[in-house]
């Protein structure tokens, strides 16, 4: 029986189920019915697809096809739904394990723990989720399509097989969640990193305008022009070290020292100023950024 019914199938047909790894397809015609469904798997640790050939005969008998033979199965259609819930019970397991992962990244992030291969972890799991989600679109057509044509069959197990759909796209609809979660934790990452740069830089400003006057007072007194300040007088080198000294010295307590004036003298006469409220909470920037 086995053998005569695969001498039935159109070459074109039998190229398909010998195609490794073959996307899912259904055909229907009057003759036999073919179903090629694909189930996610883990090979050497990536994420991969395993397919699925069944070849159902006009007395709605289901056959497995695998290289180049028919096996029966001693099923009938009525059974069909069961074969197929084997498929989504690993598919959703390997789901599962991808959420862990998700979930762990999410905590890392939230916790500011991020290794330093966030970026590779993300992209691998946006990669494979992407892949999943091309996979579960198609296989739910051919599943649809799948049940279309048997609908009106006596034994069509019409509210497993329904149950069967329902779980696909929650599945479909779980597999969209994470990505939009992963897109999530993306965007969080670039603001987390922004704000790093921002206070890098305004740190280096900070730094700048506190050198910057050193460079030009070093370089003024460098300069080998006549009518320099203290060129004739003999204690000219202490009188440029004490200005240098001096200037680095107000530099890092010049912050204080105003915190000292805010606190005791402005807050009490401008305390209700708008210019004052603003300068104030520049200073206190300042001065945490001297704290790092």
């Amino acid at each position: 029986m086995t053998n005569e019914l695969l001498k039935k199938i159109d070459t074109t047909y039998l190229e398909n189920l010998n195609a490794k790894n073959h996307f899912s397809l259904f055909v229907g015609t009057e003759k036999y019915q073919i179903l090629i469904i694909r189930g996610i798997t883990i090979a050497d640790e990536e994420l991969s697809f395993e397919t699925k050939n069944y070849i159902i005969d006009n007395d709605k008998n289901i056959h497995e096809y695998s290289d180049g033979s028919l096996r029966a199965l001693g099923i009938g259609l009525k059974a069909v739904d069961e074969l197929l819930e084997a498929i989504l019970v690993k598919n959703e397991s390997i789901i599962e394990a991808y959420t862990k992962e998700i979930d762990q990244l999410e905590d890392s992030l939230y916790e500011r723990k991020t290794s330093r291969i966030f970026m590779d972890n993300w992209f691998d799991l946006k990669k494979d989720l992407a892949r999943i989600e091309r996979y579960y679109a198609r296989s739910i057509h051919v599943i649809n399509s799948f049940y279309k044509y048997f609908q009106k069959e006596d034994s069509f197990p019409h509210t497993g097989f329904q149950d069967f759909m329902s779980d696909m796209s929650y599945s479909q609809h779980n597999v969209g969640n994470q990505t939009s979660k992963l897109d999530a934790l993306y965007t969080y990452y670039g603001s987390i990193k922004n704000d790093k740069l921002n206070n890098n830089l305004y740190t280096l400003t900070v730094l700048s305008a506190i050198f910057l006057p050193l460079n030009l007072i070093v370089g003024f007194f460098g300069m080998n022009t006549e009518n320099l300040f203290f060129k004739d007088n003999p204690h000219g080198t202490q009188n440029v070290a004490l200005i240098l000294g001096g200037t680095f010295v107000l530099a890092f307590l010049g912050i204080p020292l105003v915190k000292i004036l805010d606190k005791y003298i402005l807050r009490f006469l401008l305390g209700k100023s708008h210019i004052y409220k603003k300068v104030s909470g520049k200073i206190d920037k300042i001065e945490e950024i001297l704290k790092m």
